[in-house]
């Protein structure tokens, strides 16, 4: 795991740059999405939480806010991948 992590960390800003956004997402990989945040939202009382695992640079947070989710938290391997979410979504909480 310590490999992957060094690994991701060493492209975390370019990954950053190149990809920032839900841009280059399949459209059907973003309608998955978006039924996934209907269906979060429609089971919560109090709005939804979801933790995105594996969130790299965060390009996914913005999305997910978009799409109603009321919380959105990452977790990464990488701390590189991480410092990079936080520099762009600075409020949101995330953990390595």
């Amino acid at each position: 795991m310590k490999r992957i992590a060094a690994a991701y960390d060493t492209v975390a800003s370019t990954y950053a740059r190149v990809l920032p956004d839900v841009t280059f997402e399949a459209p059907l990989d973003l309608a998955m999405i978006a039924e996934f945040a209907r269906e979060a939202r429609s089971r919560s009382a109090h709005g939804a939480r979801v933790l995105d695992a594996g969130c790299g640079a965060g390009r996914m947070i913005a999305h997910l806010e978009h799409l109603g989710i009321a919380e959105v938290e990452g977790a990464d391997v990488s701390a590189g991948m991480v410092a990079e979410a936080r520099h762009v979504h600075p409020t949101i909480p995330r953990r390595r």
